[in-house]
């Protein structure tokens, strides 16, 4: 595959693009930052950093799911699974009441319409590195505890759980693993050699993360829960990925299936916006911001790889990128997207990280319900760590 790298991103997006990059990283928010394009057929890379290469490894996050996705539309294509296969009839021990009717299925996990939390109880939701320790027993534990029905009207809910939960089954019905599955059906296929699932091996071109603040983070491992955010991979790698998604731009996954949140829907892993169009995700990880986007008409796509943790920002220029490839205009950089309560929020966190266990009942809340009591837990928290700090320092002192 030929790759052009580029002076400036302007030489393809037109003028702007390039200034919404560096004039982010001039205000700090921003670090390193590699950018894909795909346009007539052509692979363009614009790299912003000391150090960063075309084989600089970034954590993709959640960008992983549309792999997972990707998967499942393999998988059902070659008769191993169907896409309304209740999830229970891939684990070890289903229960009956899971096989039924109102059972989830695998599409409702794809489409984030199963009704499953948000993250998997157990995860330590303010831990440094939460998804390190959560294993296939504990998620089949989980399971079998709760149940795999849907009830009857579920509707859109974001789930790392339920891409968890769909990774885990894929694989056992291919009877390999989701590890294994994902590298023989697309990354050795697809020559993506630069590519990887974070699961405590070395990898020696994976660039250091940043927290918002700028606070050096920690590389996220994960176990089981690897479907559904833990792929690191190079721009490189990524544009082969485009390259194959643009082949066949009326892909099944790409297909709207249900509805997602402010308007727009969702087919299997992949979002839907505002136009038919455009096929997008992002992911992040604690020290990454990632992008991934198709435009069906127009045969393009985008790919973003930040080592700082600014999703909103990079979601941002995402769109903005989309649109100056359909032939509008970039546009500039208005706020400072969280910066500043960022300064305050990290290193709380990085204090309130041994006390992370407390909160991972949380996780088990419903999305309405945990929002408030895990913003009730923090403000305690913060009261409570300010309280010491000020009588420490009353202390030092009346010495």
């Amino acid at each position: 595959m030929a790759v052009t790298v580029l002076e400036s991103l302007d030489d393809v997006l037109g003028p702007g693009t390039e200034a919404l990059v560096t004039t982010a990283r001039r205000r700090r928010l921003l670090n390193d930052v590699a950018v894909g394009l795909v346009r007539d057929g052509r692979c363009f890379v614009r790299l912003f950093g000391k150090g960063i290469r075309l084989e600089s490894r970034f954590e993709l996050g959640s960008v992983t799911k549309t792999y997972t996705a990707e998967l499942l539309v393999l998988l059902a294509t070659r008769g191993l699974v169907k896409l309304n296969d209740p999830v229970a009839k891939y684990l070890r021990n289903p229960r009956l009441e899971d096989l039924g009717a109102d059972a989830i299925t695998l599409e409702d996990l794809a489409t984030h319409t199963s009704g499953l939390p948000r993250l998997p109880p157990g995860v330590p939701v303010l831990g440094l590195d939460p998804y390190a320790r959560y294993t296939s027993d504990k998620l089949e534990h989980y399971v079998a505890r709760r149940g795999l029905n849907r009830g009857r009207h579920p509707t859109f809910l974001y789930s790392n759980l339920g891409y968890t939960l769909l990774g885990y089954a894929l694989g056992n019905a291919a009877g390999v693993g989701y590890r294994e599955l994902l590298r023989r059906e697309i990354l050795d296929p697809l020559g993506m050699s630069e590519t990887a699932l974070a699961m405590g091996q070395n990898q020696p071109t994976l660039v250091r993360g940043h927290m918002q603040s700028g606070i050096p983070a920690v590389h996220w491992q994960f176990d089981v829960c690897a479907p559904c955010g833990g792929m690191c991979s190079t721009v490189g790698d990524q544009l082969k990925y485009l390259q194959w998604l643009l082949e066949d731009t009326d892909r099944e996954s790409f297909e709207p299936r249900a509805d997602a949140m402010e308007g727009g829907r969702i087919g299997l892993g992949w979002l839907i916006g505002n136009t038919s169009e455009m096929r997008r995700h992002n992911g992040a990880t604690a020290g990454f911001s990632s992008w991934i986007s198709v435009d069906r008409k127009q045969r393009s796509g985008v790919v973003i790889l930040s080592n700082r943790q600014v999703p909103a920002l990079v979601n941002t220029m995402g769109a903005r990128f989309d649109g100056c490839l359909a032939g509008r205009e970039a546009g500039g950089i208005g706020w400072d997207y969280g910066r500043a309560m960022a300064l305050v929020r990290d290193p709380v966190q990085l204090v309130a990280a041994p006390l992370s266990p407390l909160f991972s009942p949380v996780a088990a809340l419903p999305f309405w319900l945990s929002v408030p009591v895990a913003g009730g837990i923090a403000y305690g928290a913060e009261r409570l760590f300010a309280l010491l700090s000020s009588t420490l320092r009353s202390g030092w002192h009346a010495q």
